[in-house]
């Protein structure tokens, strides 16, 4: 019983970062496979290597990707990159994109 509800969560949660990243893609004008990579980095922290091999694509592409999504976004590094992606994920969830306001309001 535990794991069909442990299950269902996770694919619950597959769903909604793959939809969360969809909508941050059509807002930033990102690609169906930039989505996808984006989705990739942010539900598995795949390294360059790993991402090639699941979107059975080589490393320079998902290189070109990476560099082409940062050009879009106006960042300059991957780490900023997954941070952002972070952040939209947890706005959309509710949850503040500064836990240092989160901790303030706790706080009171």
């Amino acid at each position: 019983m535990l794991e069909r509800a442990s299950l269902k969560y996770e694919v619950n949660y597959l769903e909604y970062v793959r939809k969360t990243m969809n909508i941050f893609a059509e807002r930033n004008r990102l690609t169906r496979r930039e989505a996808e990579i984006a989705a990739l980095l942010l539900l598995y922290g795949y390294s360059n290597q790993e991402l090639a091999d699941h979107c059975t694509i080589s490393v320079k592409t998902v290189k070109n990707h990476l560099d082409n999504m940062m050009k879009k976004l106006g960042i300059h590094s991957t780490r900023k990159l997954y941070s952002m992606l972070l952040q939209t994920l947890c706005c959309d969830s509710g949850m503040p994109a500064d836990p240092k306001r989160f901790y303030e309001r706790l706080s009171g």
